[in-house]
């Protein structure tokens, strides 16, 4: 008997451990699942941070355009200070002192993005996109959430899909 009480409580323990570990399993994949559900929303609100600062960066390129001159090209000295200075720094500024990209492009797009705001799309999981129809560029993240910068009339849009 006493062999057949330690077989059993051996079993209960194995089936007890085997339990745990199946709930532990259970729990992490759920916990997987909505994280990774998760993360296209966090990409939009970066972008829907990232385009105030833009807003405000726009704001303060035009004002330094103003005290500069109004020159056709300026200097964007702020990445300096990051250590990532690119190996140009010059913006062609509009007419009206808004920043334009290089090329009218989607690379442009981007090397736009980065010269004003330092970051690499990239990173972010985010597409810039020219859109030549409304002379725009576009930025769109995971979640279909974009920032539409147009250059004729220089405004900034946060939209959600």
């Amino acid at each position: 008997m006493p062999s057949q009480k330690k077989a059993e409580a051996k079993l209960i323990f194995h089936h007890r451990k085997l339990w745990t570990i199946i709930t532990v399993v259970t729990f992490m994949t759920v916990m997987a699942f909505l994280y990774f559900k998760m993360l296209p929303g966090l990409t939009g609100e970066a972008l829907q941070v990232e385009h105030r600062r833009l807003q405000n960066i726009l704001a303060s390129v035009r004002s330094q355009w103003q005290i500069h001159g109004e020159p056709d090209y300026m200097n964007l000295e702020w990445l300096t200070l990051t250590k990532q200075t690119p190996e140009n720094s010059l913006v062609k500024m509009s007419a009206r002192g808004f920043p334009l990209p290089s090329s009218l492009s989607d690379e442009g797009c981007e090397e736009l993005w980065y010269k004003l705001l330092g970051v690499k799309l990239d990173s972010w999981e985010i597409n810039g996109e020219y859109h030549p129809e409304i002379n725009s560029c576009k930025f769109v993240a995971v979640n279909l959430a974009s920032v539409i910068y147009e250059l004729s009339s220089e405004n900034v849009n946060f939209l959600t899909d």
